[in-house]
């Protein structure tokens, strides 16, 4: 699927007969990235509309890409890139699309943009009892730098930091 002509993956990929497609996120997409998160976080909601607009109105160089399966937004990665630094903003796919390999090309792309702009490190933060997440940044080479105490205002659980250097 590597597409060695431009040095970058095809638009839509199929995987199991599924058309997988990753594309720039819109405004109208929101109300469905607000959905994803209330499906994984028990509908506990971690951004505001306002949020999500104002993230992908910045004038910060930014990325934000949605995934779609078979046309229904299923996911989403939002990332900013600054002072030679990347950082994941927020990651997310739908517990029925989870640990399909999304989360890992949405990572790609952001890796791939980061570096565009020069980046030396990439970094995020997840939930300390985010196992699975944890073992995906691990198994893209993300290495634990601190813990951010009563980091999430939700509930106040912790963050662990994470950061790869590109």
């Amino acid at each position: 699927m590597w597409n060695a002509r431009n040095k970058s993956f095809p638009r839509v990929l199929h995987k199991k007969e599924n058309p997988i497609l990753i594309r720039s996120a819109e405004e109208t997409d929101i109300p469905r990235l607000m959905a994803i998160e209330r499906a994984i976080y028990q509908y506990r909601l971690q951004w505001t509309k306002a949020t999500f607009e104002r993230e992908l109105r910045s004038d910060i160089p930014h990325l934000y890409l949605v995934v779609e399966w078979d046309g229904e937004v299923v996911g989403f990665i939002g990332a900013r890139f600054y002072e030679a630094r990347g950082h994941i903003t927020n990651l997310a796919i739908h517990p029925e699309y989870q640990r399909r390999g999304l989360a890992h090309l949405l990572i790609q792309r952001v890796e791939r943009k980061a570096k565009f702009y020069h980046c030396k490190k990439l970094s995020l933060q997840v939930r300390t009892s985010n196992m699975l997440a944890q073992k995906l940044y691990r198994s893209l080479g993300f290495r634990s730098r601190r813990y951010l105490y009563h980091y999430y205002e939700d509930n106040g659980e912790n963050a662990i930091y994470m950061e790869k250097k590109l």
